[in-house]
């Protein structure tokens, strides 16, 4: 089973994790309380995950597309959400 994070475009990152999918919730939840002062500013931030279970069957790159094609969805239909 896969294990890691890293970086995989300008703002995605990617986890591969055998945790719930509960856990990714929970992260998007606490980052959107966070309150990040900058400059003298506020700066709101939301995550938005698209969350792809791995299989036998799945290639890693077939594994991160799906994980990928959900984000997207998520990011096209309102944002700041996980996307399973």
């Amino acid at each position: 089973m896969y294990n890691g994070i890293g970086r995989r475009g300008g703002e995605e990152f990617l986890i591969l994790t055998k945790d719930d999918p509960s856990l990714i919730e929970k992260v998007r939840a606490a980052v959107e309380q966070l309150n990040i002062e900058f400059e003298g500013k506020t700066i709101k931030v939301t995550l938005t995950a698209g969350v792809e279970k791995k299989d036998k069957d799945k290639t890693l790159d077939k594994w991160i597309v799906a994980a990928d094609e959900k984000l997207y969805f998520g990011k096209n239909n309102g944002k700041n959400r996980v996307v399973t």
